[in-house]
This record gives structure tokens, C-alpha cells and sequence, in this order.
């Protein structure tokens, strides 16, 4: 939500968000309306984003990570730990996006996977890049967007709590129950 909203500001001319818990999109069409949802429990990713964007997309940013496999095949090789990490979102993002485009890893990623596509990305001559957020590199226009009112980071906040609630607000979070997204606690 708050990449999407970032884009905005970027001037983004469109923002696909590939979603699929209903609160997080009832979320999102409230607090970043411009943007297009793609609900991939509904539709095919790659088939959609070719239908709407028929060139490829000019950039992907991966903004959930390993945890969240998709086919059996990858939720079985994580249950008995044949990898950490699964390359489903990965590999939609390389088939989504356009020839020459980029591909930017912004979610964690923990250690191997098994059936990265990698002849896609080289075959598209993708720029790949990854890593956390470079916090001390863009602190001072973060900063600067809070201060003018035009980026607010508690728009996906759902919840306030005490610290003392962390633990069973992070399971409801993982799990996504109870239309947790993000929380703010306080000691």
C-alpha cells in the first residue's frame, strides 16, 4: 500500500497491485484509489497484467516475499524445507514485465529457492536490483513528504495497541486475520 501510494507520487501513469485478502483491498480502494487491483485468487496474474498492459509493465517492485507460496508444489518444498524461499512472485514479475524493463526486490527473502526463471529474466535483459530499504540514502525526502502532507505512512494502519498485544497482533497479521495490515503499539 504504501509502494502503491509512493508510485502515485512518482506519477506512475499505472499502478497494478496483485492482491488477494479482502481487507487490505477494501484498504486500498479507500486510501489509494487510482490504482487497478489484481486479485489473483480471481484471475491469472500474468494473464491479466498482458491483457491490460499487452508490452509488459515498466517496472515490478516485489513487495511481499518468500513466505507466501501459491502452487502446492512450492508450499510442499517450504513444509519439508527443500528451500526457504519460494520464487512464485519472482517469476510472475520477470513474465510481467516489458524487454529491458525492471524488476526491484523491496520484500525479504531469507535463503535458496528452487525454479527461479531465470532464462526469462536474461532473455528480457531484465535490470534486477534488491535490498532493504536504503533508509539513510532517502530519509530527508521521506521526511520532507510527511512534513508537506503528501505522504502519510499510517494509511495502512488498522490497529492500535499496546506492546504488550504485540505477539497475537503479529500472528493475526501473519495470518491475516481480523483485518490486522499493520499496527501501532505503545509500551
Amino acid at each position: 500500500m504504501l509502494t502503491a501510494r509512493w508510485c502515485e507520487l512518482a506519477k506512475a501513469s499505472n499502478i497494478y497491485v496483485i492482491e488477494n485478502v479482502p481487507d487490505r483491498i477494501a484498504l486500498l480502494k479507500l486510501k489509494v484509489p487510482s490504482v487497478t487491483i489484481i486479485n489473483f485468487d480471481e484471475v491469472d496474474v500474468n494473464e491479466e497484467l498482458a491483457r491490460l498492459c499487452p508490452r509488459g509493465v515498466d517496472v515490478s517492485i516485489e513487495c511481499a516475499g518468500f513466505r507466501y507460496a501459491k502452487s502446492k508444489a512450492h508450499k510442499l518444498m517450504r513444509a519439508v524445507m527443500a528451500e526457504t524461499d519460494t520464487p512464485e512472485l519472482l517469476n510472475e514479475a520477470f513474465k510481467a514485465t516489458k524487454l529491458f524493463g525492471r524488476v526491484v526486490i523491496i520484500a525479504d527473502y531469507l535463503g535458496k529457492t528452487n525454479g527461479l526463471n531465470i532464462c526469462s529474466m536474461m532473455e528480457k535483459h531484465l535490470y534486477v536490483s534488491g535490498g532493504q530499504t536504503p533508509v539513510q540514502n532517502i530519509w530527508q525526502t521521506v521526511l520532507q513528504r510527511i512534513q508537506d502532507g503528501s505522504f502519510d505512512p499510517t494509511i495502512c494502519v488498522t490497529y492500535h495497541g499496546r506492546l504488550e498485544e504485540g505477539p497475537t497482533l503479529y500472528e493475526k497479521f501473519f495470518f491475516k486475520k481480523d483485518g490486522i495490515v499493520k499496527t501501532f503499539l505503545r509500551p
